[in-house]
């Protein structure tokens, strides 16, 4: 029988901040390399420091519906 999650790692876990900003810092990485339809990408989402908020809440709130949904 496993051993059940301890409820602050769960909470850890399941944390919207946590896979929102992954997800942030993996677009980030993903707009630094050379993809097809970077240079759109990154003129709307990393041309100004404000953008970088917008994107990052973006993907907060993505990562808090998935996490809705999910539970």
């Amino acid at each position: 029988m496993p051993k059940p999650i301890p409820s602050a790692l769960n909470r850890v876990l399941t944390s919207p901040f946590l896979w929102g900003s992954m997800a942030f810092v993996a677009f980030q990485f993903l707009l630094k390399s050379d993809v097809p339809g970077g240079d759109f990408l990154r003129r709307y989402t990393a041309g100004h420091p404000i953008e970088y908020i917008e994107t990052f809440l973006f993907f907060l709130g993505l990562a808090t519906l998935i996490n809705k949904g999910l539970m």
